[in-house]
């Protein structure tokens, strides 16, 4: 970004001089450097302040704005046209309305701005005449009241006198006060149901009534605005139904940095004004206050300037002149995170003064140059790239130039909390480095880069930094191990500090620091690893690079279902970029993907060579015949002939015991049954696992839970053949057979106590009032009332007449289901399982009939993937 000063003076020089001007006239009549002012110009043309015509030469002219435009209240708002943008064309949507009923809903955390942006959409309002010049502007804070909803109502609606001791007089209601302009409600979530019901009727009909008046309505013409730092569920449906806006404000530290930077200025500004003098803010200040994360955003930075301004003024001795305000004179200072934020956005203090409307910068450090060798490096480059010159020389060239770069920054001095922003965000980017793509770290590498980027940010003139991208694609393919870690360290550095500076020359300055620090020439055989499952190939690759201190291997991580397809076009991707002259090697994990070989032959120069069934130890034996530049068949050669299948057996473990619970009625009825089950296991050390029911009916006693678990007996609320493990229905648990069943398999591992506890717990937890009892939002008894007589209708209807066991069943599966259904408010699978059963239509109708009752009280809908559990539930049983 250009320096404010910079970029201030040229606005002003087009706004003088309405002829269209180009960068080097700009340049020359401002005194600046030509690159300084084409980055300037370039930045405003994309922010829509100049206009950038694409002639040769290129010129720029001021884009005159209309007094529309330079009046809109909402052109002072900071982010408006940044990352507020959407938030303020709602805003503004609202406002337009021309009626009343556009209410609006700001979300956000305390302190963020919502009572300020409230304002501004009154403001804007009145600017585009939908209110009048003198509309009120009625705050009300609900939390005030939120414990007093009687009160809160005479409040916002008035109260007709002896409405209630101490009415002595009709009384307005501030939404009356408000009549013709707006109400902003802040808190609203504090507003109790029955508050937000009164502003129902207001929102509907454009009618109140004061309390103890209900008889006389009204009639009102009032806007209304919301905030909440809370989410929608603390508020009515019905209510929120109303609001067609919302709009979300972020957190101060969300803000974009160069919105961060305006928000303290303005508040430093704002105390300019009530200390009536200016300050003269250190650098290190803002800086500072950039980082701020506390509680309160805005709010609490507001009050920390506050109290900061303050206590720079008290010590000045010259309190009607420029006051300084130093670090010293922060409060709260365990709230700003050293190590966590932006880069330093500024190096020169800011004079803030209340009679000058745009900010003033007083320069205390001397402006950084950075020294960096294009024309040298870009002649090495070309000269390199044609073979003018071999790989020895132009591997000194580049040595020597970057040492002579790093002597130019390597000795300036930084401020120390500057500095550990710097160190902290480069030393985790090194480390990753090493421990992914084999790089020595050491302290003299952090301090290169710290230097480096910290001299960029600052540097007087910033370069052209698309001249370097050009290079950097030049090197890519000859040089791609550097420029992948190139690429990660940008990344990287703009994720943790926001760095933005000069991308490419930073990209291209590690590519050439790592080529030229690297111990050896990489001219090496070229190795992938492909593997499926998550990291697998990245972790292999990662110890490999890591041992040998050098980026040999590259990783491609595949998901288990991922198409050889898409794996060859990944392998082609990554070969684009690849110098493969001394051969290819690709380790893989199947060995269905040696045919690959045949998609990639004519993607590389050299040889290709696939081995399969990859292992760490492999890969390290591997990258270690790759360094000795060994040629490509004699490394599969000997990786084949040492690696032969190897085995290890452990006996297996002991495993846990466990009873199964199979539950063809459905999936909530499994859970509550699960739990209920657990509950009855006082001092018994059993596991209760689930399992589908179509798995144990197909594969019996060969299922995993077996091969896991010790199972002790499958418990089933539907018919199961069962030859060689023991199977007992729900209903049998709670009877003489299920008691027989615990004995003879629970009974032999635990003492009789014990044993007789858990019956008598099952007996007590599993009558089927206590099971449906589990329900959280319905009412057991009446429920079970309900569904006891849709049952009996489909009985009569289908002219059966169920059993007992059944009819427990089915009044469990159902009662479940119509809670599910009410909680998922009916949005389950459409598919339609009936089909490949078969149901009969007839059972179809008529189950459909018996439960119209339900499905009309209840309100939900018995879908085909419901009626398939009752059927199979009844033909299963």
């Amino acid at each position: 970004m250009g320096k404010p000063g910079n970029k201030n003076n040229i606005i002003k020089l087009l706004q003088e001089n309405r002829n269209k001007q180009t960068a080097e006239e700009i340049a020359d009549c401002l005194g600046i450097q030509r690159n300084t002012a084409s980055a300037i110009l370039n930045e405003l043309a994309r922010d829509e302040i100049v206009r950038k015509e694409k002639t040769r030469p290129v010129m720029f002219s001021y884009i005159e704005k209309d007094s529309v435009f330079s009046d809109d209240p909402f052109a002072s708002f900071i982010g408006a046209d940044k990352s507020l943008k959407e938030t303020v064309e709602k805003c503004k949507l609202s406002a337009i309305y021309l009626k009343r009923d556009m209410p609006i809903l700001l979300f956000g955390p305390s302190g963020a701005g919502k009572s300020l942006l409230a304002e501004y959409i009154y403001k804007y309002a009145k600017y585009i005449h939908t209110i009048p010049e003198d509309a009120p502007f009625v705050v009300l804070n609900c939390a005030d009241y939120a414990n007093n909803k009687e009160l809160l109502s005479s409040v916002l609606f008035g109260y007709k006198k002896g409405a209630f001791t101490g009415a002595h007089t009709d009384t307005r209601g501030l939404i009356e006060e408000a009549d013709n302009g707006y109400l902003f409600l802040d808190e609203v979530h504090r507003l109790s149901p029955e508050g937000q019901e009164k502003l129902f009727h207001y929102m509907d009909k454009g009618v109140v009534s004061r309390v103890g008046d209900n008889g006389h309505n009204i009639e009102l013409n009032v806007r209304l605005i919301f905030a909440t730092t809370e989410g929608k569920e603390s508020m009515l449906d019905t209510f929120l139904r109303r609001i067609p806006v919302e709009v979300i404000l972020p957190p101060f530290h969300e803000r974009t940095l160069e919105e961060r930077y305006q928000l303290i200025i303005y508040l430093i500004h704002q105390e300019t004004f009530v200390m009536e003098c200016s300050f003269l803010v250190s650098s290190n200040v803002i800086n500072r206050l950039l980082t701020f994360q506390g509680k309160g955003n805005i709010g609490s930075l507001r009050n920390i300037i506050k109290l900061s301004c303050t206590k720079a003024y008290n010590e000045a001795e010259d309190k009607k002149g420029t006051v300084p305000l130093k670090l010293r004179h922060l409060s709260d200072t365990q709230k700003f995170m050293t190590g966590i934020g932006s880069v330093p956005y500024v190096n020169q203090d800011v004079e803030i003064s209340s009679e000058k409307e745009s900010v003033q910068y007083i320069l205390t450090t001397e402006q950084i140059h950075v020294y960096f060798p294009a024309e040298t490096i870009v002649t090495a480059v070309y000269e390199y790239l044609e073979k003018k010159i071999s790989k020895v020389r132009f591997r000194k060239t580049i040595y020597d130039e970057i040492n002579h770069m790093i002597d130019d920054v390597i000795y300036r001095e930084m401020d120390p909390f500057i500095q550990n922003l710097y160190n902290q965000a480069v030393n985790n980017i090194l480390v990753y480095l090493q421990d992914n793509y084999g790089l020595k770290y050491n302290g003299v590498m952090e301090m290169v880069f710290v230097k480096i980027l910290y001299d960029l940010n600052n540097q007087s003139d910033k370069p052209d930094d698309s001249q370097y991208e050009i290079i950097v694609r030049k090197l890519q393919p000859v040089m791609y191990r550097y420029y992948k870690m190139g690429l990660i360290f940008t990344e990287m550095i703009h994720q943790t500090m926001d760095y933005e500076t000069s991308p490419w020359f930073v990209r291209l300055f590690v590519m050439l620091y790592f080529y030229s620090m690297a111990k050896e020439d990489g001219d090496y055989t070229n190795a992938i690893i492909v593997s499926h499952g998550p990291a697998t190939a990245s972790s292999i690759a990662s110890t490999v690079n890591r041992v040998f201190e050098t980026y040999i291997f590259e990783a491609f991580d595949m998901a288990y279902d991922t198409p050889k397809s898409e794996i060859v076009s990944r392998i082609k991707k990554y070969l684009k970029n690849t110098n493969t002259s001394k051969g290819l090697l690709i380790f893989v994990d199947m060995g269905s993907l040696l045919s690959i070989s045949k998609d990639l032959k004519d993607d590389i120069e050299g040889d290709l060579g696939i081995v399969n069934n990859i292992t760490t130890e492999m890969a390290l034996e591997a990258g270690e015949r790759i360094l000795r530049h060994e040629d490509l068949q004699s490394i599969m050669d000997n990786i084949l002939s040492h690696h032969v299948t190897k085995k290890s057996y452990v006996p297996s473990r002991q495993k846990p015991k466990a009873i199964v619970l199979c539950c063809i009625t459905g999936l909530g009825t499994a859970v509550k049954m699960k739990t209920l089950l657990k509950e009855c296991l006082e001092g018994i050390e059993l596991e209760v696992v689930e399992v589908p029911f179509p798995d144990l009916q197909r594969n019996g006693s060969q299922c995993d839970v077996f091969r896991k678990y010790n199972v002790q007996f499958v418990v089933t609320t539907s018919k199961l053949e069962a030859e060689d493990y023991t199977a007992i229905h729900l209903n049998e648990l709670i009877d003489k057979r299920g008691e027989e069943v615990i004995y003879a398999t629970v009974g032999k591992y635990f003492d009789k106590e014990k044993v007789q506890k858990f019956i008598e717990n099952i007996v007590r937890s599993f009558t089927i009032r206590n099971l449906i009892g589990q329900l959280t939002i319905l009412n057991p008894d009446k429920i079970l009332d309900d569904v006891e007589k849709a049952v009996t209708r489909l009985e009569i209807l289908e002219g059966e007449n169920y059993p007992i066991d059944l009819k427990k069943m089915l009044y469990i599966h159902i009662c479940v289901m119509v809670e599910r259904l009410i909680l998922e408010k009916g949005q389950l699978s459409e598919s339609n399982p009936t089909q490949s059963l078969k149901c009969r239509e007839s059972f179809i109708k008529n189950l459909k009939e018996s439960f119209s009752v339900i499905e009309a009280q209840y309100n939900v809908s018995i879908n085909h993937m419901e009626i398939h559990m009752i059927y199979s539930l009844i033909k299963n049983i």
